[in-house]
Protein backbone atom coordinates (compact mmCIF):
# COMPACT_ATOMS: atom_id res chain seq x y z
CA UNK A 1 0.00 0.00 0.00
CA UNK A 2 2.62 2.59 0.76
CA UNK A 3 4.44 2.17 -2.36
CA UNK A 4 1.26 3.12 -4.19
CA UNK A 5 1.01 6.51 -2.73
CA UNK A 6 3.86 8.16 -4.62
CA UNK A 7 2.08 6.85 -8.04
CA UNK A 8 -1.26 8.15 -6.56
CA UNK A 9 0.49 11.47 -5.56
CA UNK A 10 2.37 12.37 -8.88
CA UNK A 11 -1.28 11.29 -10.67
CA UNK A 12 -3.42 13.74 -8.63
CA UNK A 13 -0.36 16.42 -9.08
CA UNK A 14 -0.84 15.62 -12.93
CA UNK A 15 -4.76 15.89 -13.16
CA UNK A 16 -3.84 19.33 -11.08
CA UNK A 17 -1.66 20.49 -14.11
CA UNK A 18 -4.49 19.29 -16.53
CA UNK A 19 -7.10 21.65 -14.80
CA UNK A 20 -4.67 24.48 -14.64
CA UNK A 21 -3.05 24.44 -18.45
CA UNK A 22 -4.82 21.58 -20.52
CA UNK A 23 -1.51 19.40 -20.22
CA UNK A 24 -1.07 16.42 -18.12
CA UNK A 25 2.99 16.67 -18.05
CA UNK A 26 4.18 16.15 -14.67
CA UNK A 27 7.09 18.77 -15.88
CA UNK A 28 7.78 21.07 -18.88
CA UNK A 29 11.63 19.96 -18.01
CA UNK A 30 11.01 16.95 -20.71
CA UNK A 31 10.54 18.93 -23.55
CA UNK A 32 12.95 21.86 -22.13
CA UNK A 33 15.78 19.12 -22.08
CA UNK A 34 14.58 17.57 -25.68
CA UNK A 35 15.09 21.12 -27.67
CA UNK A 36 17.60 22.67 -25.13
CA UNK A 37 19.95 19.30 -24.65
CA UNK A 38 19.54 16.77 -26.89
CA UNK A 39 18.82 18.14 -30.05
CA UNK A 40 20.97 21.06 -29.04
CA UNK A 41 24.13 19.06 -28.27
CA UNK A 42 23.77 16.62 -31.22
CA UNK A 43 23.13 19.57 -33.87
CA UNK A 44 26.26 21.66 -32.00
CA UNK A 45 28.53 18.05 -32.55
CA UNK A 46 27.45 16.99 -35.93
CA UNK A 47 26.76 20.76 -37.21
CA UNK A 48 28.20 23.36 -35.40
CA UNK A 49 27.57 25.89 -32.86
CA UNK A 50 25.52 28.06 -35.27
CA UNK A 51 23.56 25.30 -36.65
CA UNK A 52 22.61 24.41 -33.33
CA UNK A 53 21.27 27.70 -32.04
CA UNK A 54 19.25 28.64 -35.38
CA UNK A 55 17.17 25.29 -34.50
CA UNK A 56 16.67 25.96 -31.58
CA UNK A 57 15.43 29.89 -32.10
CA UNK A 58 13.55 28.29 -35.25
CA UNK A 59 11.51 26.17 -32.69
CA UNK A 60 11.25 28.44 -30.11
CA UNK A 61 9.96 31.29 -32.11
CA UNK A 62 7.49 28.13 -33.86
CA UNK A 63 6.09 27.46 -30.05
CA UNK A 64 5.29 31.29 -29.19
CA UNK A 65 3.36 31.46 -31.99
CA UNK A 66 0.94 29.44 -30.50
CA UNK A 67 -1.81 30.85 -27.79
CA UNK A 68 -2.03 28.01 -25.25
CA UNK A 69 0.71 26.37 -22.77
CA UNK A 70 -0.29 22.94 -24.03
CA UNK A 71 0.10 23.74 -27.69
CA UNK A 72 3.31 25.60 -27.12
CA UNK A 73 4.37 22.51 -25.14
CA UNK A 74 3.13 20.11 -28.03
CA UNK A 75 5.05 22.07 -30.58
CA UNK A 76 7.96 22.36 -29.20
CA UNK A 77 7.97 18.46 -28.92
CA UNK A 78 7.10 18.18 -32.20
CA UNK A 79 9.64 19.79 -33.81
CA UNK A 80 12.03 18.48 -31.86
CA UNK A 81 11.24 14.87 -32.64
CA UNK A 82 11.21 15.83 -35.82
CA UNK A 83 14.58 17.10 -36.55
CA UNK A 84 15.64 13.96 -34.43
CA UNK A 85 13.82 11.85 -36.80
CA UNK A 86 15.79 12.99 -39.87
CA UNK A 87 18.98 12.31 -38.49
CA UNK A 88 17.90 9.35 -36.06
CA UNK A 89 20.48 7.04 -37.03
CA UNK A 90 23.56 9.70 -35.91
CA UNK A 91 21.62 10.55 -32.90
CA UNK A 92 21.02 7.15 -31.87
CA UNK A 93 24.64 6.72 -31.91
CA UNK A 94 25.31 9.98 -29.92
CA UNK A 95 22.11 8.86 -27.71
CA UNK A 96 24.23 5.48 -26.63
CA UNK A 97 27.34 7.45 -26.29
CA UNK A 98 26.33 9.69 -23.64
CA UNK A 99 24.03 7.09 -21.71
CA UNK A 100 28.12 5.44 -21.57
CA UNK A 101 29.51 8.33 -20.55
CA UNK A 102 27.33 8.85 -17.53
CA UNK A 103 29.48 5.99 -16.29
CA UNK A 104 32.93 7.48 -17.00
CA UNK A 105 31.88 11.31 -16.14
CA UNK A 106 34.42 12.83 -13.37
CA UNK A 107 32.42 15.30 -12.26
CA UNK A 108 33.59 18.16 -12.80
CA UNK A 109 30.51 20.92 -12.41
CA UNK A 110 30.36 19.03 -9.03
CA UNK A 111 33.61 19.79 -7.84
CA UNK A 112 33.54 22.98 -8.71
CA UNK A 113 30.37 23.58 -6.61
CA UNK A 114 31.62 21.45 -3.74
CA UNK A 115 35.32 23.41 -3.84
CA UNK A 116 33.00 27.00 -4.39
CA UNK A 117 34.74 27.40 -7.35
CA UNK A 118 33.40 30.49 -9.77
CA UNK A 119 33.49 29.27 -13.72
CA UNK A 120 34.37 32.11 -15.66
CA UNK A 121 33.67 30.54 -18.84
CA UNK A 122 29.85 29.46 -17.45
CA UNK A 123 30.46 26.53 -19.76
CA UNK A 124 31.40 22.83 -18.67
CA UNK A 125 33.31 19.62 -20.72
CA UNK A 126 29.95 18.79 -22.34
CA UNK A 127 29.69 21.73 -24.31
CA UNK A 128 33.64 21.65 -25.19
CA UNK A 129 32.68 18.12 -25.72
CA UNK A 130 30.43 18.49 -27.92
CA UNK A 131 31.17 21.33 -29.73
CA UNK A 132 35.32 20.66 -30.38
CA UNK A 133 35.49 17.37 -29.43
CA UNK A 134 38.32 15.76 -27.24
CA UNK A 135 40.98 18.18 -28.19
CA UNK A 136 38.21 20.97 -27.12
CA UNK A 137 37.51 19.06 -23.55
CA UNK A 138 41.59 18.80 -23.13
CA UNK A 139 42.26 22.24 -24.15
CA UNK A 140 39.54 23.04 -21.05
CA UNK A 141 40.91 20.73 -18.88
CA UNK A 142 44.81 22.73 -18.91
CA UNK A 143 42.81 25.69 -17.39
CA UNK A 144 41.18 24.58 -14.52
CA UNK A 145 42.68 24.97 -10.91
CA UNK A 146 44.66 22.66 -10.22
CA UNK A 147 42.71 20.53 -7.62
CA UNK A 148 40.51 19.70 -10.22
CA UNK A 149 43.38 18.88 -12.64
CA UNK A 150 44.48 16.48 -9.59
CA UNK A 151 41.07 15.25 -8.78
CA UNK A 152 39.58 14.58 -12.33
CA UNK A 153 41.77 12.03 -13.56
CA UNK A 154 41.49 9.99 -10.22
CA UNK A 155 38.14 10.06 -10.02
CA UNK A 156 37.68 9.06 -13.66
CA UNK A 157 40.24 6.12 -12.97
CA UNK A 158 38.35 4.74 -10.15
CA UNK A 159 35.16 5.54 -12.50
CA UNK A 160 37.20 3.18 -15.21
CA UNK A 161 37.56 0.70 -12.49
CA UNK A 162 33.06 0.74 -11.41
CA UNK A 163 32.54 0.05 -14.58
CA UNK A 164 35.16 -3.17 -15.02
CA UNK A 165 33.65 -4.49 -12.02
CA UNK A 166 30.12 -4.20 -12.80
CA UNK A 167 31.04 -5.84 -16.33
CA UNK A 168 32.98 -8.79 -14.07
CA UNK A 169 29.72 -9.20 -11.60
CA UNK A 170 27.74 -10.21 -14.79
CA UNK A 171 30.09 -12.12 -16.73
CA UNK A 172 30.79 -14.13 -13.37
CA UNK A 173 27.19 -15.01 -12.10
CA UNK A 174 24.51 -13.98 -15.21
CA UNK A 175 23.51 -17.80 -15.21
CA UNK A 176 23.17 -17.89 -11.13
CA UNK A 177 21.91 -14.63 -10.08
CA UNK A 178 18.32 -13.75 -9.10
CA UNK A 179 15.59 -12.24 -10.50
CA UNK A 180 16.56 -9.16 -8.20
CA UNK A 181 18.98 -8.49 -9.79
CA UNK A 182 18.24 -8.52 -13.29
CA UNK A 183 14.91 -6.43 -12.08
CA UNK A 184 18.22 -4.21 -11.08
CA UNK A 185 20.08 -3.55 -13.99
CA UNK A 186 17.18 -3.24 -16.35
CA UNK A 187 16.71 0.11 -13.80
CA UNK A 188 20.45 0.94 -14.47
CA UNK A 189 19.99 0.25 -18.55
CA UNK A 190 16.52 1.97 -18.38
CA UNK A 191 17.71 5.19 -16.65
CA UNK A 192 21.23 5.37 -18.20
CA UNK A 193 19.05 5.21 -21.95
CA UNK A 194 16.81 7.77 -21.11
CA UNK A 195 19.48 10.32 -19.74
CA UNK A 196 20.99 9.57 -22.88
CA UNK A 197 23.47 12.88 -24.17
CA UNK A 198 23.58 14.44 -21.42
CA UNK A 199 24.30 11.50 -19.50
CA UNK A 200 26.91 13.25 -16.60
CA UNK A 201 27.44 12.15 -13.07
CA UNK A 202 25.32 13.90 -11.30
CA UNK A 203 22.61 11.72 -13.17
CA UNK A 204 23.85 8.40 -12.05
CA UNK A 205 23.86 9.53 -8.25
CA UNK A 206 20.05 7.60 -7.62
CA UNK A 207 21.61 4.30 -8.97
CA UNK A 208 25.00 4.59 -7.30
CA UNK A 209 23.77 2.29 -4.72
CA UNK A 210 22.98 -0.67 -6.79
CA UNK A 211 25.56 0.54 -8.97
CA UNK A 212 28.88 -0.15 -6.78
CA UNK A 213 26.31 -2.97 -5.17
CA UNK A 214 27.44 -4.93 -8.32
CA UNK A 215 30.92 -3.56 -9.21
CA UNK A 216 32.15 -4.30 -5.94
CA UNK A 217 31.09 -8.01 -6.13
CA UNK A 218 32.16 -8.17 -9.36
CA UNK A 219 35.65 -8.05 -7.76
CA UNK A 220 35.40 -9.58 -4.22
CA UNK A 221 33.61 -12.92 -4.77
CA UNK A 222 33.00 -15.88 -7.89
CA UNK A 223 29.75 -17.25 -5.96
CA UNK A 224 26.48 -16.50 -6.51
CA UNK A 225 25.36 -12.81 -5.30
CA UNK A 226 22.60 -14.48 -3.22
CA UNK A 227 22.02 -17.72 -1.65
CA UNK A 228 18.93 -18.57 0.36
CA UNK A 229 19.47 -21.36 2.89
CA UNK A 230 16.60 -23.49 4.66
CA UNK A 231 17.17 -22.96 8.78
CA UNK A 232 18.19 -25.87 10.31
CA UNK A 233 16.36 -27.16 13.68
CA UNK A 234 18.63 -29.03 16.26
CA UNK A 235 16.98 -30.84 18.87
CA UNK A 236 17.57 -29.43 22.61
Amino acid sequence: MFSLLPIIACALYMNWNYQRTGSSDFSSIQNINIKGYNLYYFNMSKYGENHAHKIDSTISNQAQKKHTYVDQQNEIRNLSLKYIKKDFLSYSIAHLKGSIKMFLDPGRFDIYNFFEFENPHKVGFLKHLNRDGIKGAYQYFKEQPLIIIILLPLILLFNMFKIIGFVLFWIKHYKTTSSLCWFMLFIIIYFAALTGIIGTSRFLVPLLPIYLLFSTIGYTTKKPLIKFKRPQYYPT
